[in-house]
């Protein structure tokens, strides 16, 4: 109620003072505070050695379907191992998976950089690399997002998982600028080895994360029924099914943008490993804004239109950047494509968290991610592939018109009012209520 009057009424300090505290409200929680940190620095070191491991494989092969392999090989485990990974995020520590498998991923980028000084490296070590951190991350990402509900209240969920995305992109905006001017005078051996170091920061924020203040609602953990529970949740739930197709949209076809980044930059823009770290960065800025804009403006009940108009947007501003060939237009569209293409992320993230009891949380969102990301590697494969016949600019415009339809079938369905009123929280936890 204070923030309330502070925002209606007082001095221009006391106003701002409360749209930061409304924008950051999550960090009230200590603990959320510690992972916020540690994920910052954690995340620009993921930004640089993913920017550099494209890079090596493209200036090793010049092959559009190796950047697809790439990005299958880093997606695919998703797929495979998210219905095990989010399993395990429900029923053993969120923390101690979270501790293992950055663990082992700080060891495969020490290991990448090894074979990258010592001249030893492979495009086939690339993707194997890769690979492996796909697997790790199909355990760690349900686990994780899962344990972010755990730090917080549930009032602050879509603010935290804002705030996640905001220091995921936040990182995307400086991290691959940085990278790229790392890999034109040292080489890409050096962003592996500051990949392996930032691990540290996001393992010891996470290990002094306090047990005590979790708030941890979970029940019936271990029930064998409990993946087959979810999975009917997910496509009886009209809503929450809506959702996931559209996600599986803009995974498997919008997204792949980023893939071709480094075509854009070479064989359009007619640029180097600078100019596609600056495009990258570009997708930084306009995510990162859409991350500050949700945590501050954004309430839950509003987040299915945002999902809607959102995907109309990114439609439109990808088709605009398939068109450009000059660096300032490209790098300007680009952030717009980003900014509602991260909305809608952001959006749909949050949405699919709330739909579920804790119990369910973990994984829900790995059929999320599996949906979202899982299914990304196909679209990475045959986009790759059509990319090297059709051209990069063509492929993409063709991806955009695929992601305008769904996001004006989606919208059209919302306004006919088709889907259910009553929130889809409310059915699942009668849902699940039934079935315990």
């Amino acid at each position: 109620m204070a923030v309330e009057l502070i925002e209606g009424e007082g001095s221009f300090p006391l106003r701002v003072k409360s749209q930061v505290f409304r924008t950051f409200r999550a960090f009230r929680n200590r603990n959320y505070r510690l992972y916020f940190s540690g994920e910052l620095v954690s995340l620009s070191g993921n930004w640089m050695q993913q920017l550099a491991v494209s890079w090596l494989v493209y200036s090793l092969t010049n092959s559009a379907l190796m950047l697809g392999l790439v990005g299958f090989a880093r997606l695919v485990p998703i797929l495979l191992f998210g219905l095990a990974g989010g399993y395990v995020a429900d029923r053993f520590n969120r923390k101690r998976i979270i501790l293992i498998a950055q663990t082992i991923a700080m060891t495969s980028a020490a290991c990448l950089a090894y074979l990258t000084f010592t001249g030893r490296v492979e495009v086939w070590h690339a993707i194997a690399i890769t690979f492996l951190v796909g697997v790790v991350s199909a355990f760690e990402l349900p686990a994780q997002q899962a344990f972010v509900a755990n730090m917080v209240h549930r009032d602050d969920l879509v603010n935290a998982v804002s705030l996640n995305a905001f220091i995921f992109n936040g990182a995307r905006t400086i991290a691959p600028a940085v990278a790229g001017l790392l890999v034109s005078f040292w080489g890409e051996g050096l962003c592996f080895v500051l990949n392996a170091f930032s691990y540290l920061a996001s393992l010891s924020a996470v290990a002094l994360i306090d047990d005590d203040q979790l708030t941890d609602e979970r029940r019936a953990l271990a029930t064998d029924d409990s993946v087959k529970r979810t999975l009917s949740l997910a496509l009886s739930t009209p809503r929450l099914r809506s959702v996931l197709v559209l996600a599986l949209v803009l995974g498997v076809s919008g997204m792949q943008y980023l893939m071709l980044l480094p075509m854009f930059a070479t064989e359009i823009l007619h640029g180097q490993s600078t100019t596609y770290g600056a495009l990258y960065s570009a997708v930084g800025v306009g995510s990162f804004s859409a991350a500050l804009v949700i945590a501050n403006k954004v309430r839950s009940d509003a987040l299915e239109r945002i999902i809607g108009l959102a995907t109309l947007g990114f439609f439109a501003a990808l088709i605009c950047f398939s068109l450009s060939c000059q660096f300032l237009i490209s790098f300007l569209l680009v952030m717009v494509v980003a900014f509602f293409g991260a909305a809608q992320l952001i959006s749909s993230h949050s949405f699919v968290q709330l739909s579920v009891p804790d119990e369910l949380r973990g994984k829900m969102v790995s059929i999320y991610l599996m949906i979202s990301m899982g299914a990304a590697p196909f679209g990475s494969l045959l986009i790759g592939w059509i990319a090297g016949r059709l051209g990069a600019p063509l492929t993409v415009a063709l991806c955009a018109l695929v992601c305008g339809l769904a996001g004006a079938a989606y919208l059209w369905t919302l306004a006919r009012g088709e889907l259910e009123a009553e929130p889809p929280a409310a059915l699942i936890r009668a849902g699940a209520s039934a079935e315990l």
